[in-house]
């Protein structure tokens, strides 16, 4: 056989393989949507049906019998206010370990990201215990708060890796010029980070929009999130289709982010790695 025909015969083999594991790993997705749309008399037939015609029933019945669009509101408001609040927070915090001489910063990013290391339940109970005695078991800004525990490491330290990156030279001249430190970080220093901060904004946003445990914890029936709203409907055979609706209006804008953003998330995680 010929060297061009091995060539050919290796990349159809490749591709092939690319092939099936993208089917393996789409098509849960994929039967996610199609699902949502099929009545329940043909989403439990054997075999199953790939033609039907489609129907929004399951739609309207999540909406008019669960709790699910109270839940998306909630979800909404924690996404987004742990987005905003973790972004600032982030970088003032990334802005210390990288420009400040404290004490033993070279160890500090690596004390933020050892807290991933414990399991979310070994702290859960410490966590419900604080927020019951400060008045905020129940609410958003305790939910925000306990999510803000679990993703501000990671997101620290990219944002030290960014803010690492930008010579010192910049804010010290800035300083010079009469410019305060803060004035020196909030004028100068973070419109040269805007791509750190997109960063920052679009994977605090993912971890928080994805984030479960929490919400079936630390909320009540008027603060639980779509999430946890979803959960408590799973196992019931008659709600299946109900799930698998609700799952697709969650999932749908995570995954318009991670098509239309991956390339900035990934630079982005990789350069906070390297730089940090």
């Amino acid at each position: 056989m010929r060297r061009k025909d091995k060539v050919r015969l290796t990349n159809i083999a490749t591709y092939c393989l690319i092939i099936l594991i993208l089917a393996v790993f789409l098509f849960p997705i994929y039967w996610m949507y199609v699902s949502s749309f099929m009545s329940i008399d043909v989403l439990f037939k054997i075999p199953p049906r790939f033609i039907f015609e489609p129907t929004l029933e399951n739609y309207m019945n999540l909406f008019e019998k669960t709790f699910f669009l109270r839940g998306l509101y909630n979800q909404i408001t924690v996404a987004a206010g742990v987005t905003i609040l973790n972004t600032m927070l982030s970088f003032l915090a990334g802005y210390a370990l990288a420009r400040l001489d404290l004490p033993g910063k070279e160890n500090i990013g690596g004390y933020f990201l050892l807290t991933w290391a414990f399991p979310f339940v070994a702290i859960a109970l410490p966590l419900y215990l604080f927020l019951k005695d400060v008045g905020l078991l129940g609410s958003h800004l305790g939910l925000i708060f306990v999510d803000l525990f679990g993703i501000m490491p990671i997101t620290i330290w990219l944002a030290r890796g960014y803010l690492a990156a930008i010579p010192r030279d910049i804010d010290e001249a800035a300083m010079i010029d009469g410019c305060s430190r803060f004035k020196a970080f909030l004028n100068i220093i973070l419109p040269l980070s805007k791509g750190g901060i997109a960063v920052v904004a679009l994977i605090t946003l993912i971890l928080a929009w994805n984030e479960l445990q929490a919400s079936l914890l630390f909320t009540t029936s008027q603060t639980v999130t779509a999430a946890a709203t979803l959960e408590g409907l799973a196992g019931k055979k008659i709600a299946y289709q109900w799930v698998m609706a609700g799952a697709s209006i969650i999932v749908t804008p995570i995954l318009v982010i991670a098509l239309f953003a991956q390339k900035q998330l990934i630079r982005g995680l990789t350069f906070g790695a390297v730089k940090a």
